[in-house]
């Protein structure tokens, strides 16, 4: 499932510093619609973070992103 409306754009290098925190490792991004691609181990499925096109406030989560996200606005709440 994707949420369009999970992180804002302003947030992204914020968000991929506290996964990193986490043990992710940011990687390289592969076309032009994506704004960061994390993975926390070699073996596993990377985590994509897109920006539509003409998006002016959030990117698009999938799937095990949503999690992660999820907890990093958790933690903020503290």
């Amino acid at each position: 499932m994707r949420r369009r409306n999970l992180l804002a754009i302003h947030k992204v290098e914020e968000f991929a510093e506290w996964a990193e925190g986490e043990g992710y490792v940011r990687e390289k991004t592969k076309g032009i619609y994506e704004v960061l691609r994390l993975r926390r181990n070699p073996v596993c499925v990377p985590l994509i973070f897109y920006k539509k096109d003409g998006a002016k406030e959030h990117v698009t989560v999938y799937g095990g992103g949503t999690v992660l996200v999820h907890r990093y606005l958790r933690q903020l709440k503290r």
